[in-house]
């Protein structure tokens, strides 16, 4: 009877594994990829404790709550063409782009060119910078004014050329001695260049639809710091564009700030599929980001309830000591096929994986000194080492042609060098370091 009974609860144990089991990928010591249909090994009771969040968990969403300031538009003043003489000499050189800086003048900030008052004043110095004069209030602007080279003496030549440095693997230490600079002009650079680089961001990584977006966290150090700082990037695995980064330690509050900015840049009705690592906060983030307040029977208060368009899976991996063991896919939201089959729809293989943000990761370690393995080129604090990164994305997403992108075609249009700007439809050619020290933001109408 006793053996019956143990033979009975075997099958029934049999039974269940048969039931609840998964097609799990897995790889060897070698690296080579295998497949076996077995048990998933770790149990649900053990994967997700914590439900669904709410936008309550993000201090960003909750600062945005109390802070509704909206920028308010220009004031509509009367056309300069219309008020002065016609007489004299007609104008000739185009001042679109160019404001007047005095904040007294009606046409302060103004850089329609059908409306300020902006002519121009001839060129002057050595670099023949051209100089605007606003006739309504008398104001001399240079047309490097809002710039990066905004009140700088060098060559844009030799600015760009020593900012193009760092972003070959050179230190500050080494650019600085071989151009000749002090280092603190190295640091005085980088900083305006980093400011301008994020202006080009805000303005160009604006309502992006993004098909799969990859998640990940690089080690790194900061001089004198007590631990470790980690760079959180996310990469589109179809345009290769990284719309957010941001350094930190590996909290919670680190992957709310990635994910509240990532939802910012992303157009409103764009859910990317998701994949990440085995880190728990990412299910946090984006479940507090995702979904929407609904009205449901018999509750009072509305009830936060994640989208339902959201896919997110993540690459778990099985490591003893150093060395991976084996890896598994873990579907969290959606089912295994509803994400291969998202995946294959936008030109991928259909799998889960976080190859192509690690091939990144991999690029930013070989461009970056700070980042180089054992390397004496630390940044001295995390403000700097956040300078450093903007300017490199900036290079990396407008001016570095990607290698997988080559020969890829865009809104019907070929492209023998592509960039991952160009691929996200972003922009139309190839960009320089000097279009980006002398970026403006373009005419918007009011």
């Amino acid at each position: 009877m006793e053996r019956q009974t143990n033979e009975l609860l075997f099958l029934m144990l049999l039974a269940i594994l048969a039931a609840s089991s998964t097609l799990i990928y897995w790889f060897d010591g070698r690296g080579k990829r295998k497949s076996s249909h077995s048990p998933d090994p770790i149990p649900f009771w053990r994967r997700w404790t914590l439900r669904a969040s709410d936008p309550s968990r993000c201090d960003c969403c909750q600062a945005e709550a109390v802070d509704n300031a909206i920028a308010q538009p220009l004031p509509a003043v009367e056309a300069w063409s219309s008020r002065e003489s016609k007489r004299g000499r007609k104008k000739v050189v185009e001042s679109a782009g160019h404001f007047c800086p005095n904040p007294d003048c009606n046409y302060h900030q103004n850089p329609d060119s059908n409306i300020h008052a902006l002519a121009s004043n001839g060129r002057h110095g050595q670099q023949a910078i051209r100089q605007w004069v606003c006739q309504a209030c008398g104001t001399y602007v240079s047309e490097r004014h809002d710039t990066a080279m905004s009140n700088l003496k060098k060559p844009l030549e030799d600015v760009s050329w020593t900012l193009d440095m760092l972003n070959r693997g050179t230190s500050q230490a080494d650019t600085a001695a071989h151009h000749r600079h002090d280092p603190r002009t190295i640091r005085s650079w980088l900083k305006r260049a980093a400011a301008q680089a994020m202006r080009v961001h805000d303005a160009y990584f604006q309502n992006l639809m993004l098909g799969n977006l990859q998640l990940d966290e690089l080690v790194g150090d900061v001089k004198g710091a007590a631990s470790h700082k980690f760079i959180w990037t996310a990469l589109d695995a179809v345009t290769k564009i990284v719309p957010v980064w941001h350094i930190g330690p590996r909290r919670l509050q680190d992957a709310q700030i990635v994910v509240h900015q990532l939802k910012q840049r992303l157009a409103p009705d764009c859910i990317p599929i998701f994949t990440s690592d085995q880190l728990r906060s990412y299910f946090t983030a984006l479940t507090s980001h995702f979904g929407e307040f609904r009205q449901e029977w018999g509750r009072r208060k509305l009830v936060w309830r994640v989208s339902p368009k959201l896919l997110y899976a993540q690459l778990v991996k099985i490591r003893s000591g150093r060395r991976l063991k084996f890896a598994i896919t873990l579907p969290i939201f959606g089912t295994r096929g509803q994400i291969r089959d998202a995946l294959q729809a936008l030109g991928l293989s259909g799998r889960i994986q976080t190859a192509f943000v690690e091939r990144a990761n991999l690029t930013l370690r070989q461009l970056i000194a700070a980042l180089h393995r054992r390397t004496w080129s630390l940044p001295w604090s995390t403000s700097t080492f956040n300078y450093r990164l903007t300017w490199f994305f900036a290079f990396y997403h407008f001016c570095r042609p990607h290698q997988t992108l080559a020969r890829s075609e865009i809104n019907g249009v070929y492209f023998t060098t592509c960039t991952p700007a160009i691929a996200a439809g972003l922009t139309d050619h190839v960009w320089s370091l000097d279009e980006i020290l002398l970026w403006r933001p373009k005419l918007v109408s009011t």
